[in-house]
């Protein structure tokens, strides 16, 4: 079967659009299921069958966390892909180094055989640093040197990126945004096992809970973080227009909302 190429902010996007559909499909399930049950109530169903009604909310509801999840899949793909194309590139780069570096000194060693034939005497690159009665010499390194030093570098990156797994641990902290969407991009497209576009919105949900109204447009300053890929418990939202005047910790308590309610969680987190 194709698939759709897309990058990993498209894909950080689509999951996001996903979620929120899945939000509301659901709450659709809990109404499908009271009208379903009122109709067999009253023996009133004109028409429409109430009970196929649910079984169609439900089945929808199924596809659409089949196709978070594909989507969550696809940006791990991506995320893998990018890293591999970065490691190409990398090598790419390293090889073009040392190509560089065995050309000077290449030629090096014809002049340095040349001048070494009319002065009678041997010529060489030194690359160390002299130190001798508290005096200190560096000598200049020669640019082959340098070159072959940075392509060990980029080597090195390369293999790191080739051979070390994604972190698991990860945080995000974002000021003067008006919108959730800002954090869910911001952590999905991250390079890591991060916490899904579902769970952030599910985590935003409840501090609003907190706050007991919603943030709607309100300009607010988030900390996320995560551990092992799931939502740190002192992950919060601080919404500088919720501040009471009256609190005596200039106000940001009364305006800084977790999900849970546990003033454990800045002991704990670390």
């Amino acid at each position: 079967m194709f698939k759709k190429t897309m990058t990993i902010e498209e894909l950080a996007a689509k999951e996001l659009q996903l979620a929120r559909d899945l939000m509301a499909a659901e709450a659709q399930i809990e109404e499908a299921l009271t009208a379903a049950g009122e109709a067999l109530l009253d023996d009133d169903f004109p028409g429409a069958d109430p009970v196929a009604d649910v079984a169609r909310v439900h089945a929808k509801v199924n596809a659409q966390r089949a196709a978070l999840l594909a989507c969550a899949k696809r940006r791990q793909g991506a995320i893998a892909a990018k890293r591999a194309a970065e490691a190409v590139s990398l090598r790419e780069q390293a090889a073009g180094k040392r190509a560089e570096a065995e050309r000077l000194r290449s030629r090096s060693t014809r002049l340095l055989a040349d001048l070494s034939s009319l002065q009678g005497i041997v010529y060489g690159e030194f690359t160390s640093v002299f130190r001798q009665s508290n005096v200190t010499v560096q000598v200049p390194l020669p640019k082959s040197a340098k070159l072959q030093t940075e392509a060990d570098d980029l080597e090195r990156r390369a293999d790191a990126l080739e051979r070390d797994a994604l972190p698991v641990d990860g945080g995000v902290n974002l000021e003067n945004v008006s919108s959730v969407d800002d954090l869910v991009s911001a952590v999905l497209c991250r390079e890591g096992i991060v916490p899904s576009a579902m769970e952030i919105l599910e985590w935003h949900t409840a501090c609003e809970k907190r706050a007991g109204r919603p943030f709607r447009d309100a300009a607010r300053t988030y900390r996320l973080a995560w551990r092992s890929g799931k939502i740190h418990d002192n992950s919060h939202v601080f919404v500088a227009s919720f501040v009471d005047p009256n609190d005596n910790a200039y106000g940001l308590p009364s305006a800084t909302f977790r999900a849970a309610d546990d003033r454990r969680a800045e002991a704990r987190f670390a």
